[in-house]
């Protein structure tokens, strides 16, 4: 099971708890602070995505949330740029969910402990099977969808709420097979700009 280790100096690193929070299929964990709270997303493929809270950053507590630990949710993707934990769209933070059986879903939420999907069924497509919500840019959180025939092109949602979603790139820009399979997104100097993985 994954492991928590912590360290003061960024040397000395003591381990916290059990490996895997006691369950052994608890692979992985994305790491998240909201709300003055560590928050841990923790992958298991067996039951679904957990969500695992500490308060003081040495004890932690599961936190039920119904629809989101449940077999076929196999982990979480979030902004990966070490400097925030992903993008914030009206004060609650969004994350994606692997999902390979119903498709990829979106999930948000405020502090960690209150959690809401706002997306599911790979936004209309059980094969789009994980949504990566990367960025808000001029009020619009935009989304990458990825395909489980992973040479398929990205797809690029948009929302303005959160809940309401616009497709803007189908089929990465019409380059599909194996060409522009998937995409990031950076803004700079008030323009959005998207590189492709091809």
């Amino acid at each position: 099971g994954m492991e928590v280790w912590v360290t003061s100096d960024g040397t000395e690193f003591t381990k916290l708890g059990e490996r895997g929070f006691g369950d052994p299929k608890n692979r992985a964990a994305v790491p998240m602070v909201l709300g003055g709270r560590l928050v841990l997303a923790v992958q298991n493929p067996d039951t679904g995505v957990q969500i695992w809270v500490s308060e003081d950053g040495s004890s932690f507590l599961q936190v039920p949330v119904d629809g989101l630990c449940v077999p076929g949710n196999i982990g979480v993707v979030r902004c990966s740029r070490p400097e925030e934990p992903g993008p914030v769209l009206g004060g609650r933070l969004y994350v994606g969910v692997t999902n390979s059986t119903t498709g990829g879903q979106i999930w948000r939420t405020a502090d960690g402990l209150e959690w809401e999907q706002v997306a599911d069924g790979g936004l209309g497509l059980a094969q789009r099977h994980f949504l990566w919500p990367l960025l808000v840019y001029k009020d619009q959180l935009y989304v990458v969808g990825g395909h489980l025939a992973w040479a398929a092109g990205f797809d690029l949602f948009r929302s303005g709420d959160g809940t309401a979603w616009e497709q803007v790139v189908e089929d990465g820009f019409g380059a599909g097979e194996h060409r522009n399979m998937g995409a990031d997104l950076v803004e700079f100097e008030g323009h959005l700009y998207l590189s492709t993985q091809n």
